[in-house]
């Protein structure tokens, strides 16, 4: 998901990038398990503002006429709060693998 992201500098650089790229991604400033705790708020990075609903992987995913399973069953493997994400077994039962 994060393998175009060109970035140069350290590790610990690219590491923030991605981040960075993550926390926009999933969206995690509006997600409580992330935003409730002062200390794990701190640890998010800065909002990009100039973001849309357009720059999210699920709109790029169905703009690239990606099957509305696969894009919902990735959703689903992808759930950014750990204890809403399914496991593996969760994942066969689900009926996609």
């Amino acid at each position: 998901m994060f393998d175009s992201l060109k970035v140069e500098g350290t590790l610990i650089d690219k590491e923030n990038t991605i981040r960075a790229a993550m926390a926009q991604e999933f969206d995690l400033h509006t997600i409580e398990y992330y935003n409730s705790d002062p200390d794990t708020r701190q640890l998010l990075p800065p909002k990009d503002e100039t973001r849309t609903e357009l720059d999210h992987w699920v709109v790029k995913l169905i703009n690239k006429d990606i099957p509305e399973k696969d894009i919902e069953t990735v959703h689903v493997a992808l759930n950014p709060v750990p204890e809403l994400r399914p496991s593996a077994l969760e994942l066969l039962e689900y009926g996609y693998i």
